[in-house]
């Protein structure tokens, strides 16, 4: 098995930035960067890979039938089956191994907690229901507590829990956004989807209403989690206020002659703006913790 099939089978890049949001709630915690989070980066990112070659074993029968999803590595027969099988569940014992031999049990239970409502929940749910997004998002507010926890963070302090929300909120137009630029794969598929409730221009304001409120929760989180100095809370304030304004193209109804192509472009900057926004957000909090 090459390293490409590898890194796609885990969706590495996604995983990378579940990582990366753990390391936020251990520097939050802990006020640096120390070898400590070493363990935690390395298990985290673990369990993360081994969910996330899990759901492309479980929806390989979707996958198969969807021009997005086609390609990937089991549908696309780069690997098989029972392989996919045998690295999940290697990734998975290998992760849960470190993150119970540095750290405890809460930490492994969290990190554990995190797989079941992805794979358990989250993937079945969206068989279901287009709105298995909401439980769905819940496991992107998951890995900054691990982090938060495993720096010795006290489960009951409210600043953790508010950084929670905002990457809970967050996900939620960040999936939207990717319904909107698929729209026609996702019409296709078997799985339902926002389509089939609303029309396009709804799902649009919806997906607006969802970036206001990741966007306003980014303004309030410097007061939540107590940030210094105030110049950060007013770049994270300013480059909010800049992701609304730039996010209000979706509001414009949809003209007849305009090329799809065109359409699918905004679609694309706005997804790409709202991820830039996140991770912006987490950088500068790190970065005001470790300093």
């Amino acid at each position: 098995m090459s390293f490409k099939i590898l890194t796609d089978l885990i969706k590495l890049r996604i995983t990378i930035a579940s990582t990366i949001t753990a390391a936020l709630g251990y520097t939050m915690a802990r006020g640096r960067i120390d070898f400590h989070i070493i363990p935690i980066l390395v298990g985290g990112l673990l369990l993360a890979s081994a969910s996330a070659a899990l759901n492309q074993i479980q929806e390989v029968d979707i996958d198969f039938k969807v021009n997005r999803t086609a390609n990937r590595p089991i549908p696309s027969g780069r690997i098989t089956k029972s392989t996919a099988i045998f690295v999940s569940i290697t990734l998975f014992v290998i992760g849960l191994l470190i993150l119970v031999l540095f750290y405890d049990w809460r930490v492994a239970a969290l990190g554990v907690s995190a797989a079941i409502l992805y794979n358990g929940i989250y993937t079945p749910l969206k068989r279901i229901t287009p709105f298995a997004v909401v439980p769905g998002a819940l496991i992107g507010a998951i890995p900054p507590l691990v982090g938060w926890v495993a720096a010795g963070g006290h489960l009951i302090d409210p600043r953790i829990y508010y950084l929670c929300f905002f990457f809970f909120i967050w996900q939620i137009p960040h999936f939207w956004l990717l319904l909107l630029f698929y729209s026609d794969q996702y019409k296709d598929n078997e799985l339902p989807s926002l389509f089939d409730r609303f029309s396009e221009n709804k799902v649009k304001q919806i997906t607006f209403i969802g970036i206001v409120a990741t966007a306003i929760t980014g303004i309030l989180l410097p007061s939540y989690i107590l940030l210094q100095p105030q110049a950060i809370g007013f770049i994270i304030s300013m480059s909010g206020i800049i992701l609304m304004i730039r996010a209000s193209s979706l509001l414009k109804k949809k003209k007849v002659n305009l090329k799809i192509i065109d359409v699918k472009k905004s679609y694309r900057k706005r997804f790409i703006e709202i991820n830039i926004y996140a991770l912006f957000v987490t950088l500068l909090v790190i970065v005001t913790n470790v300093v």
